[in-house]
């Protein structure tokens, strides 16, 4: 688990994966983009858990929960479809918006994280543009009511 970023922001937002590089690509994203946000980060499906459901050494966290959730699929300690089966399975976070960001284009991941009530899934790109055009549209799940995306309109 790394530390939460020090903010004043309105939104807080959780990055979950394992790749440091990863981590710090999205982060600058959302910050290119110019989301009012500060982030924390988990890099295990573990850690993720824990520290959303405050137990272990996030037990006695004050920390509000988050207003989105990006979340990586391959994860160590628990993979991403177990974290976001934890997250729409847990009162108090099933409602929080969570986007799945994954380098898997196989559509039975697809349809499995729709499945488990992701809001959106998209797959990693390869570009900074790319990312930044991904990104951009996600301000909507902190501007109003969220619902998952059905597969149907992919």
């Amino acid at each position: 688990m790394i530390a939460p970023s020090m903010h004043s922001a309105a939104h807080h937002i959780l990055i979950i994966d394992d790749n440091p590089g990863d981590l710090a690509l999205t982060t600058e994203a959302f910050k290119e983009c110019e989301f009012d946000a500060y982030f924390s980060y988990a890099l295990t499906g573990a850690d993720a858990i824990a520290l959303l459901g405050r137990t272990g050494e996030y037990a006695q966290s004050e920390k509000a929960p988050p207003d989105l959730i990006i979340l990586d699929l391959n994860l160590p300690n628990r993979n991403g479809m177990e974290v976001l089966a934890y997250i729409k399975g847990t009162p108090g976070l099933q409602k929080i918006p969570t986007v799945i960001l994954s380098t898997s284009s196989r559509v039975s991941d697809i349809k499995q994280s729709y499945g488990l009530d992701a809001n959106e899934y998209l797959i990693k790109p390869r570009r900074w543009s790319q990312l930044l055009a991904l990104i951009r549209p996600l301000r909507k799940f902190l501007d109003g009511p969220h619902s998952p995306t059905p597969i149907e309109s992919r």
